[in-house]
């Protein structure tokens, strides 16, 4: 294993070979990764004087949107919030280039990447596998919901989405490295790319398990494989899939029933389009409100959870929730699921105000206190101590006789939040036509290729790509797909898993030119 690295290069290629591990625990240690990675690099460039490596389109694109942003970061009404939050996002394109580099000075670097993802996927689908059926994973990290899994990424539900990003990617690798694969370990990657899907599914992942499917009838068009392999693959994939949606409660209800709940594709009395999609429509609307308000340059990136808030922009929801005055809930962030309270401090008759220490409760050893937010005296105890117990849990309930308070009161909730949970609405609201069309540029053109690839198949009876560049640019075709939700465009953490697979469509791309 040590001869596929190069003595010169050995430090940065271990980090990028880890970096698919680091990403499983959170933000800090891939920002360290990176910042090695990068120092590394430039390092190397300026050493050697190797600019030639620069003059890529892909990457004169990429350096025009990051220039972009800084400048509408710069000149935002948001500026004080949002400017240096984005000032260093320029080390992501250097990270990008930094991938291409070392994978070009040592070609062997793919297939460590390509056994690092393998490594990373086995153990994700055993662990969420496990946490799917014994409600904890084998670190003892519970549930977060009954109908989502999280394994090692414990309260952030991104198990599916994580497995999606690289999975087109490490299926791209097995067809780059296929003829140079011991038959086991051929066997065991298939194995592995199904395994894989199915935690796709068990994730209760909506927008996960759609992209992917919409990747694999994407793959299924565009490769160049038997039609005995095609249907088995199609063959393998519906078994998996549609048994478990069907037969399982939990997973129907939360990919069909919920979906159908949210989405309202039958109603007509609605006054925009926005108002169909129940979950996100206040945000959405916000969102369309803030791009309508500066169409070619937007508000700023990273700016929606600053301008939600405003008059001009603000969205309520048109159905309101119910906010019951009288009872006191245990309403604590998501992570303490399950704790133990260990001292009540208030008893039946007293009374309690916004503020006061009601009791404290216990979270892998360390103690926490929980403050009432709510007016009212004491009724009955619904707890006790030594009880353990989920956030959402009725503690108090209150007599509101001398506040004059009602029981309950509908609250009609705003699209606020960090993003709009939806990619293109993100860009225009926060980096107008300019922003938004530049990225849409990049998902039309892997279109045109797909086309092209067809045209040449089905008229010139010729291969325009290879397997592997068809799976790495599905990878980015669903990355930059427009008819579904997403996470942030500019968090960090996403932004360091695309940028580490930039790297790797760049070499891809290259090896397109030579030939």
């Amino acid at each position: 294993m040590l001869n596929l690295f190069s003595k010169r290069n050995f430090i940065p290629e271990i980090l990028i070979i880890l970096f698919p591990v680091a990403l499983v625990s959170g933000p800090l240690i891939p920002e360290i990764f990176m910042l090695i990675i990068n120092i590394f690099f430039l390092y190397f460039l300026i050493r050697n004087k190797n600019f030639e490596i620069l003059n890529n389109k892909l990457l004169f694109m990429l350096f025009f949107f990051t220039i972009y942003i800084l400048i509408l970061s710069y000149f935002s009404k948001y500026s004080d919030e949002i400017f240096f939050r984005n000032i260093f996002y320029f080390r992501f394109i250097i990270f990008v280039t930094a991938i291409y580099y070392f994978i070009r000075e040592n070609v062997k670097l793919m297939k460590l990447i390509f056994l690092s993802i393998m490594m990373c996927f086995t153990v994700l689908a055993i662990d969420g596998s496990y946490q799917f059926y014994f409600n904890e994973n084998i670190l003892g990290f519970k549930k977060i919901r009954a109908d989502r899994i999280s394994s090692f990424f414990e309260d952030k539900l991104v198990l599916g989405s994580y497995i999606s990003r690289y999975f087109f990617i490490f299926i791209g690798l097995y067809f780059y490295l296929e003829k140079n694969l011991s038959k086991t370990l051929k066997i065991f990657s298939v194995a592995i790319i199904f395994l894989s899907f199915l935690i796709i599914v068990l994730s209760g992942e909506r927008a996960a398990l759609f992209l992917t499917i919409i990747g694999l009838l994407a793959l299924y068009i565009l490769i160049n494989i038997s039609y005995k392999k095609k249907l088995l693959i199609l063959l393998v994939s519906s078994i998996l899939i549609v048994p478990t949606l069907v037969f399982n409660n939990t997973l129907n209800d939360r990919y069909i029933k919920q979906t159908l709940s949210q989405v309202l594709l039958t109603e007509k009395n609605q006054e925009n389009f926005f108002e169909r999609f129940v979950y996100y429509s206040s945000s959405w609307q916000t969102a369309y409100k803030a791009f309508l308000d500066n169409k070619f340059f937007g508000q700023g990136p990273k700016s929606f959870k600053y301008f939600c808030s405003d008059p001009e922009f603000v969205t309520y929801n048109k159905r309101g929730n119910p906010f019951f005055n009288n009872y006191q809930f245990l309403n604590i962030h998501k992570k303490f699921l399950n704790v133990q309270i260990v001292e009540i401090s208030k008893k039946v008759g007293d009374e309690i105000n916004h503020g006061d220490l009601i009791l404290k409760f216990k979270h892998r050893k360390k103690i926490y206190n929980f403050y009432a937010d709510r007016i009212g005296k004491i009724k009955t105890v619904n707890v006790s101590e030594g009880q353990s117990v989920s956030t959402g849990l009725n503690l108090f309930t209150l007599d509101l006789s001398l506040t004059g308070l009602p029981d309950t009161k509908l609250v009609y909730k705003n699209g606020c939040t960090t993003h709009p949970h939806q990619l293109y609405l993100q860009l225009l609201s926060e980096t107008g036509f300019v922003g938004a069309l530049t990225i849409l540029s990049l998902f039309l053109t892997i279109t045109y290729i797909f086309v092209k690839h067809l045209i040449e198949r089905i008229f010139f009876k010729s291969e325009y790509l290879q397997n592997s560049q068809i799976s790495i640019l599905i990878s980015f075709f669903l990355l930059l797909f427009p008819f579904t939700t997403f996470g942030s465009f500019f968090n960090n953490w996403f932004v360091m898993s695309f940028s580490m697979q930039v790297g790797i469509l760049f070499y891809f791309l290259k090896i397109k030119k030579n030939k």
